[in-house]
């Protein structure tokens, strides 16, 4: 009974700011379950199946949606991939019987975020919905964390970028000039220009605008980030010091790379701060509650490595890499 109290007190603290959608095409269950939900929920909306869900995700905003899988028009499995087509990183439980354990290989290659055995028992319900709307709530409070942080320091930012853009455009001319690099006339007028720093800048125009080719340094990050990944995975299997140590100097050879590109600095003394974090704490019990948050650090760095230096697709080069900052500020703050 401590549990089930744990776990009912842990999910009306995480979804009282959260908006759900129950799709279910039973009336009973359905009025009785989201009258259940509205506890916990700052507001439940319900749908009789899975046409009607998909219609009220398209006009509404909803943290969390739980589905039944067999219902008419369109059952559970449809809905669900129809709506991560849609936004790929929209959180969704699903109700499943247990006939219909056949259907679970095709939800988790549609990506869904946990799944509910019928007949639901109390405790399994709350653990579930804890567990998830626990990381949305994370997710949340990151965001508008970053986003209050980037309101409130947008101005000093953009003055120290400014000065630190046009430091940077001086010294790269000058040893332009004193090694008798050859370049174009688009990167000369780059490095000579006076105009000021955008808060935007893709990929293309970052590679473009640069006298460095960033090709080996973008494969050693990537090898890098392998080595990262299993001094995680080494780290989550067995904490003790020795696997701690490991991962602190996987973050110090990282970072010490990503010093090569001036435009990530922020990044880079990030990841080195964390790596002499771990190293000063060692194992400590604090850190059995950052394994989730390390391993979406490391997803979240491959990311920005593959669409910044990689692919060259990002819209916007320093989006990806305050996203990493923010989260390594959050397990920075469970460890320290």
């Amino acid at each position: 009974m401590q549990d089930i109290k744990f776990f009912t007190e842990a999910l009306k603290e995480y979804g009282a700011n959260l908006n759900l959608l129950y799709v279910e095409d039973d009336e009973l269950v359905r009025t009785s379950t989201a009258k259940l939900f509205s506890k916990f929920f700052n507001s439940v909306d319900t749908a009789e199946d899975g046409l009607l869900g998909l219609e009220k995700f398209k006009n509404n905003k909803y943290d969390l949606i739980v589905t039944d899988i067999n219902m008419p028009n369109m059952n559970g499995i449809e809905m669900s991939q129809a709506i991560k087509e849609i936004e790929f990183r929209q959180n969704i439980v699903v109700i499943s019987a247990h006939n219909e354990s056949n259907f679970l290989l095709s939800l988790i290659d549609i990506g869904v975020d946990g799944f509910l055995l019928k007949p639901i028992k109390s405790e399994q319900l709350l653990k579930t919905l804890a567990r998830i709307c626990g990381n949305i709530a994370d997710n949340k409070m990151m965001q508008e964390y970053q986003e209050k942080m980037e309101s409130s320091f947008s101005e000093v930012q953009q003055k120290l970028e400014q000065k630190l853009y046009s430091e940077n455009k001086n010294m790269a001319l000058a040893e332009v000039m004193a090694s008798n690099i050859e370049i174009d006339d688009q990167q000369l007028k780059f490095l000579t220009s006076a105009s000021e720093v955008t808060s935007e800048l893709c990929a293309t125009d970052f590679h473009a605008n640069s006298i460095t080719d960033y090709a080996n340094t973008n494969e050693c990050l990537k090898e890098l980030g392998k080595n990262l990944n299993s001094s995680i995975a080494n780290f989550i299997k067995e904490k003790n010091d020795s696997t701690t140590q490991d991962l602190s100097q996987s973050l110090f050879i990282y970072a010490e790379e990503l010093d090569n590109i001036a435009e990530f600095l922020n990044l880079a003394f990030a990841l080195e701060k964390l790596s002499n974090t771990l190293n000063r704490v060692l194992f400590t019990q604090s850190l059995n509650s950052v394994e989730s948050a390390l391993e979406s650090m490391s997803k979240e760095l491959e990311i920005w490595r593959k669409s910044v230096l990689e692919d060259r697709d990002a819209k916007n080069i320093h989006e990806l890499d305050r996203s990493v900052i923010a989260r390594i500020m959050i397990i920075e703050s469970s460890i320290s």
